[in-house]
């Protein structure tokens, strides 16, 4: 029997093909991601939900369920200026996200 000849450029084939996933892989794994800048859209607040308080300066309060400075909601304050123009400031901008309420064991 004759020993059985393999094609050079097939060995070769392979052998390239191998390389260039494990360079693939490795390049893949090692990837880092940096958030440079992050778009928050409407930053003195969205969606109020919750009818708004006075107090005795004439400024109100409330709260909105989006937006502030992290996009997450935000406590306002409406001031009416000697003009009778609004002017709105944020108090607070929320920083998480709210979580369920934990069930106690009865």
């Amino acid at each position: 029997m004759r020993p059985e000849k393999r094609c050079v450029g097939a060995k070769r084939f392979h052998i390239v093909a191998l390389a260039a996933t494990l360079v693939c892989a490795t390049s893949a794994w090692a990837a880092r991601e940096k958030i440079l800048h992050n778009f928050v859209n409407l930053p003195h607040g969205a969606d109020p939900q919750a009818n708004l308080i006075g107090d005795a300066s004439g400024n109100l309060y409330g709260t909105a369920y989006n937006g502030g400075e992290h996009g997450l909601g935000a406590v306002f304050k409406l001031s009416q200026g000697t003009d009778g123009k609004w002017t709105q400031s944020v108090l607070y901008s929320f920083l998480g996200t709210p979580t369920a309420p934990t069930q106690q064991a009865a």
